[in-house]
């Protein structure tokens, strides 16, 4: 049997995408002929997994979500503040990328175990940026290839959220192909990552979907119905370039008789945000802003929605961006209720959800509102073929056919 290590910074009991990616995938693997080991950090949350402890080495502890997180005081905010706004930021070389990355390497334990385990390939997934810098020492040290999975495009990243002058460009783009230069190959979530990955690096690309979830929780059942009226529901977390997408919802909601509710993730800046335009907009009273709640309690909510929501980056500057995926989008398609996607116009989860019939993409105030409005004449053809190729296990299989070309 074929043994990869797995190096995921996130890995249950945390409870984020990352986290979920490899600990509902790692199951399936020995029934495919391939023993996996995994490197992560330790972590709290309510999230299982089922594969044995002793396959998991922990080092260091994972921060998990500061939803109350303020900005820090005194002379480092201020300097923050400017490199910020100088474009000093960095995707690749952060803080992270020695710190993590160095307590793993320089852990006599840790390495003298891996090296007795006879792994046959690593699977480094980004990010942070730790993981490029193990997947690279460890590939060498051990001798085996390297495969790295990209949920985001690091260095490559494109937003006009996220600013960056020439230098870290420079500087963040030099460490990663210092660390991908003997790459066997590349991973990630979607057709347009993948195509822009590949267009980069000159390497074959592998679509590894975050895929759905087959698990039922079975405690929410005990939970209480968020809204009195029917609801459109939304868990995670926020971020400044989807609040465009929010607030068209938002502008839609005047006109319908439903209750908004949404399970944040945080941060408290952009909870405020959007509290305040919906009050500008004469709707508070139909927003049901809550806070962070365990995966029984948001599948429960999910379940009970007349319709569950994703929101999405509406620019349309950078081609790249059509292939994001926001992360637990495709566990929606687990659920009877329609998914509503609120994203640009070309993006890959339009044709996901057009391929499953499992709901719509809407791109303007006009175009949500008129898919709530056909809510009653919505019908979805469950065809289970169509969505059972997204499931977890059929990614798993994916996943290791392509590792079988890379050994």
């Amino acid at each position: 049997m074929k043994k990869v290590l797995i190096i995921s910074y996130a890995f249950p009991p945390v409870n984020d995408i990352a986290s979920r990616r490899y600990g509902e995938m790692v199951p399936f693997f020995k029934r495919l002929g391939w023993e996996p080991y995994v490197l992560t950090t330790k972590s709290s949350g309510d999230l299982e997994h089922k594969i044995s402890e002793h396959q998991v080495y922990r080092i260091g502890m994972h921060p998990g979500y500061k939803v109350d997180r303020t900005n820090n005081a005194g002379l480092y905010s201020w300097v923050s503040m400017w490199r910020r706004k100088l474009g000093f930021n960095f995707r690749v070389f952060d803080s992270n990328l020695f710190k993590w990355s160095s307590r793993v390497l320089k852990s006599p334990d840790f390495i003298n175990q891996v090296s007795n385990e006879g792994i046959d390939l690593i699977l480094a997934s980004y990010g942070p940026s730790s993981a490029l810098r193990v997947g690279d020492k460890l590939g060498r040290m051990l001798g085996v290839p390297v495969v790295y999975d990209f949920r985001d495009l690091a260095a490559l990243h494109e937003s006009n959220s996220f600013k960056q002058n020439l230098v870290s460009k420079i500087v963040d783009r030099c460490f990663e192909r210092y660390y991908l230069r003997s790459a066997a190959g590349f991973v990630t979530v979607s057709n347009g990552l993948a195509e822009r990955i590949c267009l980069k690096y000159k390497k074959d690309v592998h679509v590894v979907y975050n895929g759905i979830n087959t698990y039922r929780p079975t405690r929410g059942g005990a939970a209480r119905l968020p809204s009195n009226k029917s609801y459109l529901y939304y868990a995670g977390r926020f971020y400044e370039h989807r609040l465009k997408s929010i607030y068209l919802l938002i502008d839609a909601l005047s006109r319908l008789d439903y209750d908004l509710v949404i399970r944040s993730l945080g941060p408290v800046e952009l909870d405020e945000k959007i509290i305040n335009y919906a009050a500008s907009v004469g709707v508070d009273h139909k927003l049901r802003l809550l806070g962070k709640a365990d995966a029984d309690v948001v599948d429960f909510e999910s379940r009970n929605a007349v319709v569950n929501l994703v929101f999405e980056d509406l620019d349309k500057s950078f081609k790249s961006l059509r292939g994001v995926l926001t992360g637990k989008f495709l566990q929606l398609l687990a659920y009877e209720a329609p998914v509503l996607a609120i994203a640009r116009n070309d993006s890959e989860i339009g044709e996901i959800l057009e391929d499953t019939g499992k709901g719509a993409l809407a791109s303007s105030r006009d175009e949500v509102y008129n898919f709530i409005m056909s809510l009653d004449d919505y019908s979805i053809v469950q065809d289970c073929s169509k969505i059972n190729k997204y499931t977890k296990e059929e990614q798993a299989k994916s996943l290791i056919s392509y590792l079988e070309t890379k050994i």
